[in-house]
């Protein structure tokens, strides 16, 4: 039994099972035997659910890509720190980390078929424009705006 319990603690499942069946075959009359076959069977399948989810969760963790930039707020010289995020499923959003002087900070999601333009301006900046949520215009790393406006692009609706 403490050769089933290692093998379930270390998420051998086959091997527990084929102990178990050993161990069952040799004490049929002992019908606890047979609920652990099926309590070990079903902590498998949990197992094996959750490390699929598991993996699922670090696969679209690795094609999310994050920039970190700057958000000007108008015409003046006022801007937030943040993120754009953009997801493998086409969801993008921009979260400031750090309100500009007057305390203002931006959350924008930008939803799908919300970007009517990306691009990079002369300036270096990039520029957002939306549908119904108005423009945003960010600063950054050069690197980091590029490759954000790679990201964003596909986003666009024409």
């Amino acid at each position: 039994m403490a050769d089933i319990g290692a093998a379930r603690q270390s998420h051998l499942y086959d091997q527990a099972q084929a102990e178990l069946y050993q161990l069952a075959s040799s004490f049929p009359e002992h019908s606890e035997l047979r609920q652990m076959q099926d309590d070990i069977h079903q902590e498998q399948q949990r197992y094996t659910q959750q490390a699929e989810e598991q993996r699922r969760q670090a696969e679209l963790q690795a094609q999310t890509k994050k920039f970190a930039v700057q958000h000007r707020h108008g015409a003046g010289g006022s801007f937030c720190t943040g993120t754009i995020t953009v997801t493998s499923d086409g969801a993008a959003k921009y979260d400031c980390s750090t309100g500009d002087s007057g305390g203002r900070c931006e959350h924008v999601v930008f939803g799908a078929g919300s970007l009517k333009e990306v691009k990079l301006k002369g300036d270096g900046s990039l520029h957002v424009a939306t549908r119904g949520q108005g423009n945003f215009d960010f600063s950054g790393a050069e690197f980091a705006l590029k490759d954000a406006a790679t990201a964003l692009g596909p986003l666009v609706k024409h």
